[in-house]
């Protein structure tokens, strides 16, 4: 046991030591987009929120890793009720950089990984004309989601780093109790976001 313990930490300090001489460039987003699970409402799709942050590792030409930790919210939303969860999501994406422009560094990437989210609120709202009301069904509903997100968009330098704009699909592969629903849901979102890389 010890000697595992000894041979894991090794590994760990070579590997960070290894890591510590790459050029790691770190960023944020914000974006909005809709959301939805498979087979929910069917009536439309939820507005919703995605916030976060990055870290980006080149490995070889163009090919990087990007590890990211993100707030976004997912659902559905009906004419009168909606489902709105709120998770933390963590991602491990590989993304695809080419230059289409050297002189100003316009680019395209695309990316793609699985992502882990953990849910830290949910809530079945009715609507009725101007009035709202909401249930908190976080103690019956899952807590943990997974899925793949997908993704592309182009980025410019500016200053010192540069601006990007991204369309970011995430495919639920797990079936989420929900209280509202008979039968188990997967999520489903589409998000737009802009941000900016250092």
């Amino acid at each position: 046991m010890k000697k595992s313990m000894v041979v894991l930490v090794l590994c760990g300090i070579i590997s960070m030591s290894s890591f510590s001489q790459v050029q790691v460039s770190k960023g944020s987003f914000v974006g909005v987009g809709l959301a939805a699970f498979a087979r929910g409402y069917g009536e439309g799709f939820l507005p919703r929120l995605n916030v976060g942050i990055f870290a980006k590792a080149p490995l070889v030409e163009g090919l990087s890793v990007r590890p990211e930790v993100a707030y976004s919210q997912r659902g559905d939303m009906s004419t009168s009720s909606s489902v709105v969860l709120e998770y933390l999501d963590v991602s491990v994406l590989a993304e695809y950089e080419f230059i289409l422009l050297e002189s100003n560094g316009l680019s395209v990437h695309m990316m793609g990984g699985p992502m882990v989210s953990r849910m830290f609120q949910a809530s079945s709202q009715t609507h009725s004309g101007l009035t709202t009301v909401a249930v908190d069904i976080y103690g019956s509903t899952s807590i943990f989601d997974y899925g793949l997100l997908l993704g592309g968009g182009f980025g410019i330098d500016v200053g010192n780093g540069s601006m990007f704009v991204e369309t970011r699909v995430f495919i639920g592969l797990k079936k989420i109790t929900l209280p509202v629903f008979g039968s188990p849901m997967q999520n489903r979102s589409v998000a737009f976001v802009t941000g900016f890389e250092f």
